[in-house]
């Protein structure tokens, strides 16, 4: 566990794991994904459709986080 301080590739690969988590865990993005497909299914999509768009949705959501 205390390794990790020792090597800074390791700390800074960690460090921005941690923020990243830690801001996808408060910005509700979470609950909204966990409605997406349903959300999209009754706008008119496929639930296979629906299942692209909402990994395509958290994909620009990470992206945009870190």
């Amino acid at each position: 566990m205390l390794d990790i301080f020792k090597d800074k590739t390791t700390l800074i690969g960690c460090s921005i794991g941690f923020v990243a988590g830690a801001t996808v865990g408060f910005s509700g993005i979470t609950v909204l994904s966990t409605y997406t497909i349903d959300m999209l299914m009754k706008n008119g999509l496929s639930h296979f459709q629906g299942t692209i768009s909402q990994l395509f949705l958290l994909s620009i959501t990470v992206v945009c986080f870190t």
